[in-house]
């Protein structure tokens, strides 16, 4: 259970993350994860707020906002590299060349580019933007 500052700080995160385009969804159907509380099911953003902590929606958003588009599609409950690195991995095979030419293929670009690193940086800036102190504990 969240203390107040956490529930408070959860409703700044969610309303930053509808405010920038993103869709979200309160729910209970996949409460287990990684994330505790937070999953992702293709473009939409699905949280428990009794469980979930606002770095973690925040953290979860951030996969969405680091993939290409076409790519976003094909996340899936659970670890979410395992439900795009196939997808990644179909689309580098059939473009074998995105990567050695000038100017890259920009999705072949931003698929080398969404790891947890640029997540986690992404995350930040958008705890810092939304007024959410980033040392935020919930316990």
């Amino acid at each position: 259970m969240l203390k107040p500052r956490g529930k408070r700080a959860l409703h700044q995160a969610s309303r930053w993350l509808r405010a920038h385009g993103f869709a979200l969804e309160v729910g209970t159907r996949y409460a287990t994860g990684f994330n505790h509380g937070v999953w992702l099911e293709g473009d939409l953003v699905v949280f428990d707020p009794t469980e979930a902590h606002p770095g973690d929606l925040l953290h979860e958003a951030g996969h969405l906002a680091v993939l290409p588009s076409c790519i976003r599609a094909h996340a899936a409950p659970g670890d979410i590299e395992d439900s795009v690195q196939p997808v990644i991995d179909a689309y580098l095979l059939k473009h074998p060349g995105a990567l050695a030419t000038w100017p890259e293929d920009p999705v072949a670009r931003a698929c080398l580019q969404a790891s947890d690193l640029e997540v986690i940086a992404w995350a930040y800036a958008a705890a810092i933007d939304a007024g959410i102190d980033p040392w935020l504990t919930c316990e």
